[in-house]
Order: structure tokens, then sequence, then C-alpha cells
């Protein structure tokens, strides 16, 4: 094991054993759930065993790893994905910070989206599970403004990566017919229309340029990554990608959830309720 693994690894187990404590000490659940995984081909399912990071049945237990009833209802709204139980889940993650700034028509979600980008926004619509490209593209929030303009964002917690190699089975023909239009009608992403650049779009970087290629200067649209600075895994793989972009970016904004609940919390601070919220959030998500 070489020693960026060995130091993703040594986060991962520390976040882990931070929330199976949350779970304990918090929640007051002391039961383990099953790590279940499915198999889309065969339909068939494989139990690897009970985890004290993963909530037990019954389902009203399962529901505790949402924050608040904004949250449960929002979920309720989408596919949860099969491990939204597990507290380490970043759907769950996202949805919990995001569902409660929906309130009063976006109020402080609109402060904090004019703070980020420094001007004016006023947010008319969202989804969560936002799906552009059916078994492909997805972000795990979006959100509209009154002109027009999108907000992506990318949630990701312990993921060990932001993936980085295409599954599909002719990744030229793929990229051909699906992500070139993009880039050529775009702003993002033009050297990889160069050459054999397609590769590094689609064998070195594919998750993290499938998404920026929707951040657009021209349309006013943004792509937003979230991930934890901490998280090497993550964090090496979304510089290295912007930096092999060569200056072929633009709207594409890279935010660490280290930096972004301070400054939640001071967008918000004339809030009791979701001064408290925000402050449950990082004790639950954050290492002490």
């Amino acid at each position: 094991m070489n020693k960026d693994s060995k130091n993703i690894n040594n986060f991962n187990d520390a976040i882990i054993r931070h929330l199976v404590e949350y779970k304990k000490q918090k929640l007051g659940i002391d039961g383990c759930g099953h790590f279940i995984t499915y198999n889309k081909k065969t339909k068939e399912s494989i139990d690897y065993g009970e985890y004290e990071h993963i909530l037990p049945e019954p389902l009203e237990v399962k529901l505790r790893n949402y924050m608040c009833d904004e949250a449960i209802t929002e979920s309720s709204k989408i596919k949860r994905h099969n491990y939204w139980h597990h507290l380490n889940s970043s759907q769950t993650m996202c949805i919990n910070f995001f569902a409660i700034l929906l309130n009063n028509d976006y109020e402080y979600l609109n402060v904090l989206l004019s703070y980020i980008l420094k001007k004016n926004i006023k947010i008319i619509k969202h989804e969560f599970e936002k799906v552009l490209i059916p078994n492909s593209t997805n972000f795990d929030f979006y959100c509209e403004d009154e002109k027009g303009h999108n907000y992506y964002f990318e949630i990701k917690y312990t993921e060990k990566d932001i993936e980085p190699k295409t599954t599909a089975s002719n990744p030229l023909k793929t990229f051909n017919k699906i992500y070139k239009p993009l880039i050529e009608n775009g702003t993002n992403l033009k050297f990889c229309l160069e050459d054999d650049n397609w590769e590094i779009f689609m064998n070195k970087h594919y998750q993290a340029y499938r998404n920026m290629v929707y951040g657009n200067s021209i349309k006013g649209d943004y792509c937003f990554f979230i991930t934890m600075k901490n998280n090497l895994g993550t964090y090496d793989e979304l510089q290295n990608a912007i930096q092999d972009a060569n200056d072929s970016l633009s709207n594409v904004v890279s935010l660490y959830w280290e930096e972004l609940i301070p400054m939640t919390l001071n967008i918000v601070k004339g809030n009791n309720n979701l001064v408290n919220y925000y402050k449950d959030f990082k004790d639950k998500y954050f290492l002490r």
C-alpha cells in the first residue's frame, strides 16, 4: 500500500469511527445495519454482514439519518441510493445540507450562492438527483435561477476517488456520441477535441470532466464540486483534473466542506434554528 492509499484509508477509518460514536451518543442507537450490495445484471444481492456505521431496520430508524423533516420530504421524491441509510452516505449528506435552505422561497440558498459567486441570485426551482444523461451523468443537487441559469452540484464525502475511468465498452464511440457535442457547444474542455485528448476525458478524469463540461460562461451555468479537503482521494483527483484542463475551464467551482460549513454558519447567524442545525451538521460529519 502506497502512502496516499494509507492516508485515504486512515481518513475514512477515522470518519467511520466518528460516525459510529455519533450514532451511539447522539442518536442513541446501538444496533447495526447490514451491508448489502446489489448486482443490477443478475438482480442478486450479497449480504456482507453487520456494520456499525449502518442504521438498522425498521425504516423509522433508517430515516434518522436525515436531520430534518425537509430532508425526509425531499428524499421521498427521489430514488434513494441503496446505501442512503449508511451514515457516510454522500447522497444523504447532500440532502441534509441543502433541504433546509429551500424554505421561504430559497431565502438562504440565494444568500449563500450570491455570496460564493459574488452576484445576486434568485433561485426558482430545484431537484435532487438531477439526471442529464441516463446511466451516465447526474448531479446530486441542481437548481435554476430566474434568468434560466443552471447550477449543478456534485457531492463527495468518504468516497475514495472521483471515478477516473469510464466503464463504456467503446470509450471513443461514447465520447463522440455524448460528450464531443457538449464540448463543441459549450465553453469547457475544448482541448479534449484535439489529437487523442479524448482519452484524458474518458480514461483519466471521466467523472470530473463529464460534470465540468456543464460549466458554461456564455450561458451562465455553474458546476460545483463539494468535497472533503482532508480526503486525499477526491482532493487529489479533482486538483489533477483541473490542472490537466490547462485553463480550459470556466464556471467550475471547487468547494470544501471544511470551508463551506463555517461560511454557511456565518450567513445564517441571524437565524438561531439554522445556526443550531448547521452546528449539528458539523458535529455529525466532521471529526472533532
